[in-house]
């Protein structure tokens, strides 16, 4: 499709979260510019509220060196069959951050701690591989990124038996991802209309400098598949209406942090020093 964009000089945006999307997108960035398009992949709930959340902590702490990122769902929010699938096909890599500019794989126990979200209440988090450690790192140059969402020990541990060589080995083959596939279709339900607008998101982020230095950004939507049809199309609009330079964007790029803060949905920053 990108290739398409690129032979018909189509601007191109997407809802994927796909992280080798991001990263190809990343590295056509010349062509783009040569071209004349605007190419940003990942511009739905992953990644365009988490990478606002990046930009913002970046701009707060410019000398920044660390950033972590969570996300928590409220209310009657639950994850589609889509997405478990989605995650589920990328399960055999592991759980993944970046350190140092690069991509690290480290165990599903790793930095396992507490976040308190905006409610006042710290729940247990687990690392998460999301597309944040690619995007986050295009858009802000911090070398060091991490993911995390609430896990319990249940989970954890669940997560732990599938990060095993066996499974790692098995989660390749088509058969058994196909048999993964359909059990993740009887067992998942898409979360209902009526349940989407009782549900909520609240994004966490955090930036650390080298001398010790801290500060908080914290961030609320509404259901992240509600966002997932507003935030494209408000950013399509803002293409359209602005004079955007040609090239590969994050989401968070094409119109800055706050941009966010103006969909319908979101509140403001919550900045916390």
């Amino acid at each position: 499709m990108i290739n398409a964009c690129l032979k018909t000089k189509t601007h191109y945006l997407d809802i994927t979260g796909e992280m080798t999307v991001i990263e190809k997108a990343y590295l056509m960035g010349d062509k783009f510019r040569k071209a004349g398009i605007i190419v940003s992949p990942a511009t739905a709930f992953d990644t365009l509220p988490t990478d606002s959340v990046a930009l913002k902590l970046k701009s707060l702490l410019p000398d920044a060196n660390k950033i972590k990122l969570a996300f928590k769902i409220s209310g009657r929010g639950t994850f589609s069959a889509g997405s478990a699938i989605t995650g589920m096909y990328r399960m055999h890599k592991g759980c993944l951050i970046r350190k140092n500019g690069k991509i690290k794989r480290v165990s599903p126990l790793y930095n396992k701690h507490n976040i308190d979200f905006g409610d006042g209440k710290p729940i247990q988090v687990g690392i998460w591989t999301w597309a944040d450690i690619y995007s986050g790192y295009y858009s802000t140059k911090v070398p060091n990124i991490e993911f995390y969402t609430p896990l319990s020990d249940t989970q954890l541990k669940k997560a732990l038996k599938y990060d095993s060589l066996k499974y790692k080995i098995l989660l390749r083959l088509p058969f058994l991802r196909n048999t993964q596939i359909e059990k993740i279709k009887k067992k998942f339900r898409n979360p209902s209309y009526e349940a989407r607008l009782k549900s909520s998101m609240h994004i966490f982020g955090q930036a650390n400098n080298s001398n010790g230095d801290k500060v908080v950004v914290k961030l609320k939507t509404c259901d992240s598949y509600i966002f997932s049809g507003r935030g494209p199309i408000a950013l399509a609009n803002y293409i359209s209406k602005n004079d955007v330079e040609p090239g590969f964007y994050t989401a968070g790029q094409i119109a800055g942090p706050d941009f966010v803060t103006t969909i319908e949905g979101a509140e403001e920053f919550e900045i916390l020093k």
